[in-house]
């Protein structure tokens, strides 16, 4: 079928004029070491399935309750001005298209009819509405390509699900009419761009996305460039600028290298993720953004919006580089930060989030942005600027679109770890995988294979993280093979019906002393915190809130002052909950650990507050605390001080 499409795409782009059999290639270069597989042969299952049916069921079928801009036409039409006085024109086009891509994805993944519908009601106006000058998109974004390339991936979503013929001819007309001096989050177009060449093969519009990035990044940038400059870039200088936009824009020479093969794109990708690592980077995988990036300290917030943008950046590392790091980062951020963010029925979220919060209320947030700023920590369906609570919806079918991936000659990637199926056709033969685990509270993975025909040659490879020790692999129960940590493992074979392939991960608890002050407690991808009771006040008569669809103010009701020797004993516990996994009583999987506490350490205001001092003194006597995952909880206190007893 894109063969098909190529074609037709080439005899059209001849008619229009706006290309030739000469710039377009059959067989489009691909550089990376694994790339997307299509969505709609991953199909998640278990708790997966359950997040997205309760996102479905919750802000998503009722995001009329996060407000403006969701109570409105979103892309299929012209949102009305004036939901928000202090919103730029172009918000809420990337506030709306945030959400639509996210449940459009998801609808996809629950075969959702009214949440497929929606992206279908709002792709089709913005296909049937092109300016007089080929762009898409409303006359009102003007030159504005950030809100247009943030709804563009609900487009390249429906494509690769409907195959519509209409999309590459008119993002063609779209991309010829663009200016080159794009900027910033600007030039966030490129993504589209170079996927658009993956399907159609079209160099021009392959050409132009590099000489887009070539003028704003290369030769010392633009005068407007904010921290993109490719010297810098490559250097690793640390980073001052707005979360979303590290994440976006610096993954464009990424994209480029997948597709040009360039060593200089790759490079500055490289160095400025490892500024955010060194830098920025939380003990949940996503780097501290009071909006702008922030030095790492323990009670640091991020913002959920970086939360889905990162795990989406993330993907493509791991695409263009085929690092286990880059994987380990996603689960890290999805099990731990995103499920972190999020009130388990999806009818509330945080707008800033950290790995400790000890307090999740209207007055928390220690981010400086006046009174409205401080309720951005609250659980709550909307805040004041709108943009987190359509990015929420991009979390869960980000992550699971990279669950599986392809690499070259019909290989199959397990990329990322948790219940679901992967289905394809390898040779006229229907492949049917299903991944069954408890992942990630167990490190025990079935890999099923169902072929409704012959035998065939499957590279199959499946992920070791880096955290491992030791990983044991088993093909229909043969003698096991070991593996260490940090790598992907092929076995090729001719898979036949019924054949399972076992991995079992070595999930060790272990205790990490943190760089900038503190210690973690983690098992497997999970991050752990102290167990908290919780003290909940709900709010239903504020803004953006409702009696079905209330805001909360959560403060602690037990003790949480604890400190951790710098090696701690660990004991895991199985409580042997079945069902939705993510709460502190439904955790399958809880820690005993040994700890401290610090009396002097204690709550003086309304935010978090910080770690004592390295290495302090203690008298009280070592007890044993519970801890569970950080992903099951809405206060914490992840990360603790390091204490030396002294009685």
């Amino acid at each position: 079928m894109k063969k098909k499409l190529i074609r037709l795409f080439i005899a059209v782009g001849l008619v229009l004029g706006v290309g030739s059999c000469a710039d377009v290639t059959d067989t489009p270069e691909y550089y990376g070491v694994y790339k997307e597989a299509n969505i709609e042969n991953i199909r998640p299952s278990s708790w997966l399935r359950e997040i997205l049916q309760r996102q479905r069921d919750g802000l998503g079928l009722n995001r009329k309750e996060s407000g403006y801009p969701y109570n409105t036409c979103l892309w299929n039409g012209i949102i009305p001005e004036g939901g928000n006085p202090i919103a730029k024109g172009w918000w809420p086009y990337e506030q709306s298209g945030y959400m639509i891509d996210g449940l459009y994805r998801c609808g996809i993944f629950l075969r959702d009819s009214v949440l497929m519908q929606l992206g279908s009601d709002n792709v089709g106006y913005v296909l049937s509405h092109p300016r007089a000058n080929g762009m898409l998109g409303p006359e009102t974004l003007g030159e504005n390509q950030w809100a247009f390339s943030v709804f563009a991936r609900t487009l390249l979503a429906y494509y690769d699900y409907t195959e519509d013929d209409r999309i590459p001819v008119l993002l063609k007309k779209h991309f010829s009419a663009l200016n080159d001096t794009l900027t910033n989050r600007q030039t966030c177009i490129i993504e589209s761009m170079c996927k658009m060449y993956s399907y159609t093969g079209d160099k021009e519009i392959l050409q132009k996305a590099g000489h887009i990035w070539d003028l704003f990044s290369m030769n010392g940038g633009t005068k407007d460039n904010e921290v993109f400059i490719h010297g810098d870039m490559v250097s690793s200088k640390p980073i001052d600028v707005h979360g979303v936009t590290a994440a976006e824009v610096s993954k464009q020479p990424l994209i480029l290298y997948l597709y040009t093969g360039r060593q200089e794109y790759l490079d500055a990708a490289l160095g400025f993720y490892s500024s955010v690592e060194r830098e920025n980077e939380l003990p949940d995988g996503i780097p501290a953004s009071y909006e702008s990036l922030f030095p790492k300290h323990a009670e640091a917030l991020h913002e959920t919006c970086d939360i889905s943008d990162f795990i989406w950046s993330y993907g493509y590392m791991l695409m263009a580089t085929g690092d286990v790091k880059w994987a380990d980062k996603m689960e890290s951020a999805v099990y731990n930060a995103a499920l972190g963010a999020i009130n388990k029925d999806f009818k509330a979220l945080q707008y800033f989030s950290s790995p400790n919060q000890l307090l999740a209320t209207e007055k928390s947030s220690m981010a400086p942005y006046g009174e409205e700023g401080l309720s951005r920590q609250a659980y709550r369906p909307g805040f004041d600027v709108e943009c987190c609570s359509g990015n929420v919806h991009r979390m869960f079918p980000n992550y699971i679109s990279r669950m599986w991936m392809n690499g070259d000659e019909h290989e199959i990637v397990a990329a990322l770890y948790g219940p679901s199926e992967y289905r394809t056709e390898i040779n006229g033969t229907k492949v049917c995988i299903t991944e069954d685990t408890s992942y990630p509270f167990s490190g025990k993975i079935t890999f099923r294979f169902a072929l409704d025909g012959a035998p065939v040659r499957i590279p199959f490879t499946m992920r070791i993280p880096s955290w491992v020790e030791n990983a044991k692999l088993t093909v229909n129960a043969e003698q096991p093979k070991e593996y260490h940590a940090g790598g992907f493992s092929t076995i090729e074979r001719r898979f036949k019906d019924g054949d399972v392939v076992e991995l079992d991960i070595d999930m060790k608890p272990r205790a990490e002393k943190r760089t900038d002050a503190g210690i973690n407690v983690y098992m497997g991808p999970l991050l752990y915190s102290v167990d908290i009771d919780e003290n909940v006040e709900i709010i239903k008569d504020q803004f953006k809130t409702s009696v079905a669809f209330p805001a909360y103010n959560v403060t602690p009701a037990s003790k949480w002052n604890f400190g951790l020797p710098e090696n701690p004993k660990i004991t895991v516990v199985n409580t042997g909950k079945k069902g939705f996994p993510w709460t502190p009583d439904s955790t399958p999987v809880k820690l005993k650990v040994t700890a401290f506490e610090i009396p002097e350490w204690r709550l003086l205001g309304d935010t978090t507050p910080g770690l004592p001092e390295e290495k302090i003194q203690v008298s009280s006597e070592c007890e044993e605390i519970e801890m569970v995952p950080s992903g099951c909880t809405r206060i914490r206190m992840t990360t603790l001080p390091v204490v030396e007893y002294c009685k």
